[in-house]
């Protein structure tokens, strides 16, 4: 069993045990069991907290500076076509000699998520990232066949590069 699955269930059962203690402290008040307003504020702040919590502790938690991620796209570029009729944008950073390193993202976003490691690589490295099909400027596969992407990409690296 992974340790973070055991972390995320400790965590809701910490919120379970919130809200039911906040609950039962607005209950007592109500009741007049306990008596004050530092039970009533309590007793909300619990409450408010485990429905509101997010947004309550992120601003307080947060740390802007001038290294906020940015959408950061190249000036090179290659548009590469697909069998099935569709093109994958793959984009270049660092130097053209450099050890290539391609980087690919998951599911829903796109090749900007790799801003920190674009920016930190890329002064050795040749760093290639790609829009996997139908997201980011790459075109979405007619026939959905998501397979064969990144065999086009390990090919074209091949190809231009020779360190495969």
């Amino acid at each position: 069993m992974p340790h973070n699955f055991l972390l995320i269930w400790l965590v809701q059962l910490l919120s379970i045990t919130v809200i039911g203690g906040g609950s039962y402290i607005l209950y007592e008040w109500y009741e007049r069991e306990l008596v004050g307003t530092f039970y009533l504020v309590a007793g909300l702040v619990m409450v408010l907290w485990t429905f509101g919590g997010r947004f309550i502790s992120l601003p307080l938690l947060r740390r802007p500076g001038a290294d906020e991620p940015k959408f950061m796209r190249s000036k090179t570029v290659q548009r590469l076509p697909r069998p099935d009729g569709s093109v994958l944008q793959v984009e270049f950073f660092g130097p053209e000699d450099g050890q290539p390193i391609i980087l690919s993202h998951g599911w829903g976003p796109n090749s900007t998520v790799w801003y920190y490691a674009k920016r930190q690589l890329s002064d050795r490295f040749r760093v290639i990232v790609w829009d996997l099909p139908g997201l980011g400027k790459s075109s979405k596969p007619k026939n959905n066949d998501h397979s064969t992407a990144l065999a086009s990409i390990m090919r074209y690296t091949r190809l231009k590069y020779k360190y495969f």
